[in-house]
């Protein structure tokens, strides 16, 4: 069996100012919990939702490559959540309730260049009697916008998918998976259209006695069942997240983590609805629990997935939970694995927590990834947004097998940011030879392309030559006895 592989990496957080072509970066922004991003022709859009001004609220932005702001937006009056956010042509499509009456679910266009709002739709139903209804995501399907989520009555709560013309914002169809059963409890959180315009839905299902399950259901463009299939998992609290292979298979985190949370498996499904595969995160003593997230699968079939990581109070540095990425292939135990939190010297735990909770693959192959910080003391949360190479990792060439399980990782192996270490590089835009300045010795240089590939490495320079470098964006990345510092520059 391939060695399951986990790289723990210590991050500083005043590195805003810097543009590493690899990077975590906290946005400040209050009380964040939900989070979503997609990639639209290698623009990156994030929705985040939270508090502002003591409401229930939305911020939408575009963030570019280095994670900086393009531009952000605030919806005072829309509540959002996970999977709330498709681009359309030019316009961005944003779902949520109305955070002053949550029976309301809304649709809200706003222009993908400048995030000025075009629209904003109300979708009402008359046909049920629900005392609220919570959105969880929208997609398009059938030319049509299909957003989805939960309505509650007394004794139900009922998986729903209200499909909407786009121009009108008129619902042609309801479907809801469950409007009779009393005491039938279910929460659709994901859906996802297949190659041939089938809709797949993945819901938990409260069953009677506390048990809990997971139900995969596919429906035909006609609105049809094909097939559902349902998991025996008891006793969980997560749910499932999913996606769909290249040749129509589904595959789906199950949620039997509860007992175990070093168990966590992935489960295949045919095209049909049978159970193909199902495979285990290896057990590892160290992982006391891995709760997984957001799926997303890349051209080549590669099932990445955000989510936590916690190692347990009896090791020598306690991590609650912290931000985590895995990817697998297929049903292989063949995986990288990888945990990165920021470490508190006043503390044996890591007093800033989080989660990733979403990811994209950008056209380079790097990851962009964002999630929350957990401020553990002061009960904050901020926005937290990532861009990694292709296997997760913050600098280049870092460690990506080894036979070691798990390993928490010692300062000698982790790049730590610094802003102020007096450096600076002329002329910017360069021509042929690069100066470097400094009030302290540069022990190494690294010249770092923007997709994040070493070009040049020199030691102890004080000027570069260039000439064999075709133009484009470089980083510059100094070391010295007091620390790193990475700096932005043009080669003409």
């Amino acid at each position: 069996m391939a060695a399951f592989v986990a790289m723990c990496m210590f991050f500083a957080f005043d590195a805003m100012a810097q543009d590493d072509p690899f990077f975590i970066k906290k946005i400040n922004r209050e009380r964040f919990r939900g989070l979503a991003i997609i990639e639209n022709q290698n623009r990156i859009f994030i929705s985040a939702t939270g508090i502002c001004e003591d409401k229930e609220c939305s911020i939408v932005m575009e963030v570019d490559t280095l994670g900086h702001i393009v531009w952000e937006k605030q919806l005072s009056w829309l509540d959002g959540t996970v999977n709330n956010i498709i681009a359309d042509s030019d316009t961005l499509i944003i779902s949520g309730n109305n955070n002053i009456n949550y029976n309301e679910w809304l649709i809200h266009k706003m222009d993908m260049n400048s995030g000025d709002s075009i629209s904003t739709m109300t979708i009402n139903d008359s046909l049920f009697n629900f005392i609220n209804r919570y959105n969880f995501g929208i997609l398009k399907w059938n030319l049509k916008y299909a957003i989805y989520g939960v309505g509650v009555t007394k004794n139900t709560r009922s998986s729903l998918i209200y499909i909407v013309n786009p121009q009108s914002g008129i619902v042609d169809t309801v479907l809801n998976f469950n409007p009779t059963s009393s005491g039938f409890l279910s929460s659709l959180r994901y859906c996802e259209v297949d190659h041939n315009n089938n809709l797949v839905a993945f819901t938990a299902y409260d069953r009677s006695g506390g048990e809990r399950s997971d139900i995969i259901t596919k429906i035909d463009s006609n609105y049809n069942t094909l097939w559902q299939y349902q998991t025996i998992e008891d006793d969980t609290d997560t749910f499932p997240y999913g996606g769909i292979l290249s040749d129509g298979r589904v595959v789906f985190n199950t949620s039997n983590l509860t007992f175990d949370r070093n168990k966590g498996s992935t489960l295949c499904l045919s095209p049909e609805g049978d159970e193909i595969w199902q495979t285990f995160l290896p057990e590892v003593p160290i992982a006391l629990g891995r709760l997984p997230n957001n799926f997303f699968i890349d051209a080549q079939d590669n099932i990445l997935q955000a989510g936590s990581y916690s190692n347990g109070i009896d090791n020598d540095y306690f991590i609650n939970s912290s931000p985590w990425l895995f990817n697998r292939k297929e049903n292989s135990d063949s995986l990288w694995s990888r945990v990165y939190y920021q470490e508190d010297p006043n503390w044996d735990i890591a007093s800033i927590t989080g989660s990733f909770l979403d990811l994209v693959r950008l056209q380079d192959g790097s990851i962009m990834a964002v999630g929350r910080m957990n401020n553990a003391f002061t009960e904050g949360r901020s926005i937290l947004l990532a861009r990694l190479d292709s296997v997760g990792c913050l600098t280049p060439n870092c460690p990506e097998v080894n036979n070691i399980t798990e390993i928490l990782t010692s300062n000698q192996d982790i790049h730590i940011s610094n802003a102020d270490l007096g450096i600076q590089l002329f002329p910017n835009p360069v021509h042929d030879v690069l100066h470097l300045r400094s009030t302290q010795e540069i022990t190494h240089v690294q010249i770092i392309d923007i997709h994040g590939a070493v070009v040049l490495s020199e030691q102890q320079a004080k000027q570069i030559q260039l000439a064999q470098l075709p133009s484009g964006i470089y980083f510059a990345r100094c070391s010295t006895e007091k620390g790193e510092t990475t700096l932005k520059f043009v080669k003409e």
